[in-house]
């Protein structure tokens, strides 16, 4: 099996890069079973602190691979779409897990096309940088689909449930700067600047204290799901702890 995921390292942060550009970096099984493996892998490595994703060529991911042979989906029999979906969706899963693990912090680099699955693999990230060519489709509706792997629910928490709703019931194109304008990218760059760019991100996020990474990332999953009389309690059990941690590595400073 060829490789179409490729992770490079440096230092506290690794960069995964999906290297299909003939595809569009479009998921394939393999695609998703190797992403899946790296992750797993990046994720329990004690040192690492930040994964960036990122696409080859001029694509990010453009969405699930189907062979140009295959049949239309309305040409297919229901029973093969449904059991082929069933198939390979739980992989695709582990991987959205795993880039929203709490020992990371995950940045996508969106360097081009993003569609479909690829739109779900940025959206679940903590951080989403693009470059100015990036364009994202939003085109599940026009496909015969009501939206997969959770890119619904990811923009309306992200851009609010009336804006995800306009971008999804009026599929089409949208550029990195209705994105940014709508506060689902952190940021957008000059083509040739992104890469640059991200990893000057990326190494300053690796150099604060983890723990303390792990416990700012849990407030903001909880701000989205609790409310606020939930949350206080769970935000003072963790600045303390981050408080006595603090107090503990200043003592041994001392000590030294």
């Amino acid at each position: 099996m060829s490789a179409s995921v490729e992770v490079r390292r440096q230092g506290a942060v690794a960069t995964v890069v999906m290297i299909r550009p003939d595809l569009g970096n479009a998921v394939t099984p393999e695609q998703a079973g190797q992403l899946s493996e790296a992750l797993e892998d990046l994720v329990e490595d004690p040192e690492l602190r930040v994964v960036v994703l990122t696409g080859s060529g001029s694509s990010f991911n453009v969405g699930a691979f189907r062979p140009k042979d295959q049949p239309r989906p309305a040409e297919t029999d229901a029973a093969d779409k449904v059991a082929n979906y069933e198939r390979q969706v739980p992989v695709m899963r582990r991987v959205l897990e795993l880039l929203g693990d709490e020992r990371i912090v995950s940045v996508a680099a969106i360097n081009g096309a993003c569609a479909g699955a690829g739109l779900a693999l940025a959206l679940v990230a903590d951080l989403r940088f693009a470059s100015e060519r990036a364009g994202f489709n939003t085109a599940f509706l026009s496909a015969g689909l009501p939206g997969e792997l959770g890119a619904v629910w990811w923009m309306s928490q992200l851009a609010g449930p009336g804006r995800a709703a306009g971008m999804f019931l009026l599929p089409r194109r949208l550029s990195a700067d209705e994105l940014l304008a709508a506060g689902i990218l952190n940021g957008v760059y000059p083509h040739d600047q992104l890469e640059a760019a991200v990893a000057e991100l990326a190494a300053r996020i690796a150099a604060y204290d983890p723990e303390v990474v792990r416990a700012l990332k849990a407030n903001l999953r909880d701000a989205s799901s609790l409310t606020l009389a939930e949350y206080l309690p769970e935000e003072h059990r963790r600045m303390v702890e981050c408080l006595a941690r603090a107090g503990r590595h200043t003592a041994t400073e001392k000590t030294k």
